[in-house]
Parts: structure tokens; sequence; C-alpha cells
């Protein structure tokens, strides 16, 4: 029993060493350790997002020698998404009556000026005001009647 409590008294000192030597070790690194500084970088790309509605501009029925019918749904540019200015131009127009009396604000839309979707920044993020534009139809006098059908061709680009 005697040699038992020996070796118990020992291991207790041993432990206490080894205690006290760790403490000094971990203690003396974290005295040697500095605070180390790591650069971030990061290269953001353009992202250009448009949502036009309607898909399909309805005028309903219209009659021949009428100007400025308005469309059951005005057209609206939604830029939500993009992370820069945006502008939108009309490319294209096909189809009579549309290529010669379509208008989006009272202005034929071929040859219209682009409409500019400007990034509004809120903090880091792009924001942006919904644009809306009146659309409207003139329909010729002399006009066949039947459904007319077309398409409007828009190129989206950054405004600069």
């Amino acid at each position: 029993m005697k040699g038992g409590l020996k070796r118990k008294k020992k291991m207790k000192k041993l432990n206490l060493l080894v205690f006290l030597v760790m403490t000094m070790l971990f203690g003396v690194v974290g005295v040697m350790a500095d605070d180390v500084d790591q650069g971030i970088n990061v290269t953001i790309g353009t992202t250009i997002q448009v949502i036009i509605l309607p898909t399909t501009i309805n005028f309903g029925s219209v009659l021949p020698n009428t100007n400025n019918n308005p469309a059951t749904e005005n057209v609206s540019f939604n830029a939500a998404g993009s992370n820069i200015n945006v502008s939108v131009a009309v490319t294209s127009v096909t189809g009579e009556p549309f290529i010669s009396g379509l208008k989006f604000d009272n202005v034929l839309v071929q040859g219209h000026a682009p409409y500019v979707l400007p990034c509004v920044l809120s903090g880091e993020l792009c924001t942006y005001v919904l644009k809306t534009v009146g659309t409207t139809l003139n329909i010729p006098a002399t006009f066949q009647k039947g459904t007319k059908t077309g398409t409007i061709t828009y190129t989206i680009t950054e405004a600069l």
C-alpha cells in the first residue's frame, strides 16, 4: 500500500510539473504570436436584367382613321437585378399598323430616344424606379379590317 501512495504522490507532482510547463509554453507562444492581416479582393462584373411588361401589347378593337388609341396596359421597363445604368432602345418594329403608328409617350416608337433606367445607390446596392410609358396606336383611314400582329425588338445595354 505504501508503494502505491508514493506513486500517487509522484504522479501528482509529475502532473503538476506537466501543467506548469504547458502553461509556460502556451503563455510564451501566445505572447510571441502577432495579428496577421490578409488582403481581400474581388472584381464584380456587370449584370443587366430588364423585365418588359406586358409580354403582348393589346389595343383591343379600334376603328380606322383614329389616333392615339390607348393600349389596355402601358409598357413598363423594370431593371431590378441590374447593377449599372441601363438603356432600353427600340431596335425595330414589324407589322402594320405598328411600324407607322405605334407610339411611346406620344412619339413614334421607330427612332424614339432610348429610355435610361439609372442605378440609384442604396448603400452598395442599385435600386431602380419602374419606368412606365404611355402606349398608343394610330390607325390610318384606309387600313383593312382584321387582327394585326407585330413585334417590337429592343436593344438593352449599359447607359453611358
